[in-house]
């Protein structure tokens, strides 16, 4: 018998005020088509102090190390967008019907706390989505300090995957989707891409272009297409 779950939803949603690793931002993203010289290592590790190498929001990316080729298998896009409005959060009250009697006091309500962040495509080299395409990057709040901040207006490169129909999707009107910890790269002001995380020695793309990073990302995907 499934779970019969029932969702209340705060009505009201605050201003994010937790932030994660700080980044700058840009109000006028890159083209898809920039393509800069790549930088030397020493030229991206001047440039830690804008763009932060991350935590991460989970443990699972030093426990289990999945290439990215798994993320691309599993439903994962790749995408380059851009931060469009302020993040927020809301607070979601999932109560389980089928704890019952005395236990549902203690175990039949759950409630977390959610982010939500308004991205809008700028390219997608998979396909999937069409550019100007607005979408909501959503996950967890305890898993948000160890990930990029991600503030107003900045760009970026990640993998995503949606979040199928259910409590969460529910909860607003534009399609949700996370994204993995490993493919995140924040974009420069002109057009070069910055590993948010560390990078998996198969996949060294700190310090390039955009264009290029994007088409690597085409090449990656068309590669789980065949």
């Amino acid at each position: 018998m499934k779970n019969l779950v029932k969702l209340f939803l705060i009505t009201t949603t605050i201003t994010c005020c937790i932030a994660g690793c700080s980044s700058s931002s840009s109000s006028q993203p890159p083209s898809p088509s920039a393509d800069p010289s790549p930088l030397t290592a020493e030229q991206v590790a001047e440039m830690r102090g804008e763009y932060p190498i991350c935590s991460g929001g989970s443990t699972q990316v030093a426990t289990l190390p999945r290439k990215l080729e798994y993320y691309l298998g599993d439903e994962y896009e790749s995408i380059y967008a851009q931060v469009i409005g302020k993040e927020t959060t809301q607070r979601l009250e999932i109560q389980d019907d089928t704890v019952e009697g005395a236990s549902a006091e203690l175990y039949g309500t759950t409630v977390c706390d959610y982010f939500m962040i308004p991205i809008r495509i700028l390219d997608d080299p998979g396909g999937k989505y069409s550019q100007g395409e607005e979408l909501i990057l959503y996950g967890n709040m305890d898993f948000r300090a160890g990930m990029p901040a991600l503030e107003e207006g900045s760009s970026f490169v990640a993998l995503v995957r949606e979040i199928g129909p259910g409590i969460h999707q529910n909860t607003s009107d534009k399609t949700l989707v996370s994204t993995s910890e490993q493919g995140f790269y924040y974009v420069t002001n002109d057009g070069h891409a910055i590993s948010a995380y560390e990078e998996p020695e198969y996949f060294q793309q700190s310090g390039t272009g955009l264009a290029t990073l994007l088409e690597n990302y085409e090449e990656l995907d068309a590669e789980q297409a065949e």
